[in-house]
């Protein structure tokens, strides 16, 4: 299917740098329709969380270049993208790791990342960057590999207690930070109206689920350019209500 999009990055009113990363690409490939969006939120002292999250993308932009025309017209290629995926992530964790240990420094990315080939996708979590499915609700897809999650799904603490937990930005799983990690996979069908909402943490601290579907109802999206519009003025009202974090997001909306 075709796709509308768009994206919006902000380094926030608080950092210098912006450690995030964001890539859409959409196209062609064997004839087939082809939408690949990555995003990644770099942590580490100075620029090497911006270097982390670069690479990721970087790295995921030259497999697409090299490695999707290959696989795409076999039969299970979403099980050899998701094969290729997990290599090439844990890949880049040791490279990453091992540059923070020669270099004495500490380095990561979370990464969300989703893939759609026709109506088919697939969808790749590390950290607590999100992906969501908007239709006639929200949904969020990916699960936060963060100690809040993991707190929350024990029973631990409330929602409303996480949000104001000064652990709030505690990982359990961040590319790059420790010698192995835990790869989350998600397969699906993406239906015609219905879009994509991928975005870093500092986009939706200040803003709820309900609140970012006001604003995002796929129903009203209906141009780059509005979509564009629309993620800024709610990168605009994360920083209203004083968030301190890099602030990112894309929506692509399939027609």
């Amino acid at each position: 299917m075709k796709c509308i999009f768009g994206v919006s990055t902000d380094v926030g009113i608080k950092k210098k740098i912006n450690q995030d990363s964001i890539t859409v690409r959409t196209g062609n490939c064997n004839g087939r329709r082809v939408t690949m969006s990555i995003l990644c939120d770099g942590m580490g002292g100075l620029q090497q969380g911006e270097v982390a999250s670069a690479t990721i993308i970087q790295r995921f932009i030259k497999w697409s270049d090299s490695e999707l025309v290959n696989i795409i017209d076999k039969g299970n290629y979403l099980n050899l993208v998701e094969k290729q995926w997990k290599e090439l992530l844990e890949r880049i964790n040791q490279e990453l790791y091992q540059y923070g240990k020669d270099n004495e420094t500490n380095l990561g990315s979370t990464i969300t990342g989703v893939l759609v080939v026709d109506d088919q996708y697939i969808i790749v979590n590390v950290g607590d960057s999100r992906t969501y499915i908007l239709d006639e609700e929200i949904y969020q897809i990916t699960e936060d590999q963060s100690l809040m999650a993991r707190e929350i799904k024990l029973g631990r603490l409330t929602e409303e207690q996480a949000a104001v937990d000064p652990r709030r930005n505690v990982l359990l799983q961040c590319v790059g930070a420790t010698e192995n990690i835990e790869i989350e996979f998600y397969h699906g069908v993406i239906c015609k109206g219905q879009a994509f909402l991928l975005c870093s943490d500092g986009f939706r601290h200040m803003v709820d689920d309900e609140e970012i579907f006001e604003y995002l109802n796929p129903v009203n999206m209906n141009s780059d350019t509005y979509i564009e519009e629309t993620l800024n003025e709610l990168v605009r009202i994360n920083m209203e209500r004083q968030e301190t974090d890099n602030i990112t997001a894309a929506y692509i909306k399939f027609v």
